[in-house]
């Protein structure tokens, strides 16, 4: 979720692991998911959504260029490669 802000703007992102299904779910987190998705990877996780986020200001003027020339949605792979 990104949000203008008078100084430019501001990108909040969460991350919900595990699952909700009863007793099977509760199961599952307890005794997998430690193994499958430790604390440190969770942390890498957020530090590389942080360093992602940052390209934005790179990757927005190509975005609005594309969008104002009137050419349809934006190829994704241009956007990484710009």
């Amino acid at each position: 979720m990104g949000s203008a802000e008078d100084d430019g703007c501001a990108f909040y992102s969460e991350t919900h692991v595990g699952m909700k299904i009863p007793v099977r779910g509760f199961l599952f987190n307890w005794l997998v998911l430690p193994f499958v998705y430790s604390r440190k990877k969770g942390e890498h996780w957020i530090k590389h959504n942080i360093e992602e986020s940052g390209r934005t200001e790179d990757a927005l003027p190509f975005l609005y260029a594309h969008a104002d020339s009137g050419l349809g949605p934006s190829p994704t792979s241009r956007v990484l490669t710009q």
